[in-house]
């Protein structure tokens, strides 16, 4: 298999600032991105950075936009494994063909993410994990990977990380800011406890273009903030039915 079959490329566009994250795995973030961008100094002295990351943490919560915030930042290109390339039935053969991935990226400088870690069979056994092979991936690839099962990865595995960032759902004081920030509205406290619904960053951000698209078409029927309170209704009430559109 080629780097095309195994992975595709994504020109990166968010930002670190564009994303809401926990202050140390900002500052631990940006301390990345200065040892990358200084890796002929840190190998000038037999030092190479750091670029093994793992990322937990529910489903919509940032970990593939952190990806992608990093390659922006890095001003290098965002390569994603093809899941449907790399996973296999059995763990032995998603191992070889990761080893394949990690092979076919070296000779280039880029972001890998390898999203959904873990949500498929062949990812990790009794006998060991395709992911004991990341640490064969030279410095200058920052390897990326993100899974909101934690538990199915053993510690050996956990060792080869050099960092390891947990991405939590939103607080109140988030979601307050989340929405102060992109519509310049201050959300009552009886609503935003309602927002209690709306468990990812990647819910809020949807509600916020809901808001901005019913905004644009119907501005003189409700006012910013009523109409803040009338999505939020509305959202939850198709949560509950399980209409996500």
């Amino acid at each position: 298999m080629s780097e095309g079959d195994l992975c595709y490329e994504v020109l990166p566009q968010r930002t670190l600032g564009s994303l809401v994250l926990p202050r140390e795995v900002e500052d631990a973030c940006k301390e990345l991105i200065e040892e990358q961008q200084q890796i002929r100094l840190l190998r000038g002295h037999n030092l190479e950075p750091r670029h093994r990351v793992l990322l937990t943490g529910p489903s919509g919560n940032g970990k593939s936009a952190f990806a992608e915030a990093l390659a922006t930042e890095l001003m290098l290109p965002l390569l994603v494994a093809r899941y449907e390339a790399v996973a296999a039935d059995y763990w032995g053969e998603t191992a070889a063909r990761l080893a394949r991935l990690f092979h076919a990226v070296q000779a280039r400088q880029a972001v890998l993410l390898l999203d959904n870690w873990g949500s498929g069979a062949g990812w990790d056994s009794g006998g060991g994990s395709p992911l004991l092979r990341v640490d064969t991936v030279p410095s200058h690839v920052v390897v990326v990977v993100a899974t909101n099962r934690p538990g199915l990865l053993s510690g050996s595995v956990w060792r080869r990380f050099q960092l390891r960032f947990h991405l939590p759902p939103p607080t109140p004081e988030q979601t307050e800011a989340w929405f102060e920030e992109r519509l310049g509205v201050k959300v009552g406290l009886s609503e935003l406890a309602k927002t209690e619904g709306l468990a990812s960053f990647a819910d809020l951000e949807a509600l916020v273009v809901d808001v901005r698209r019913r905004d644009v078409l119907v501005p003189a029927n409700l006012g910013l903030d009523a109409l803040v309170a009338e999505r939020i209704d509305r959202w939850l009430r198709r949560r509950h039915l399980g209409v996500t559109s």
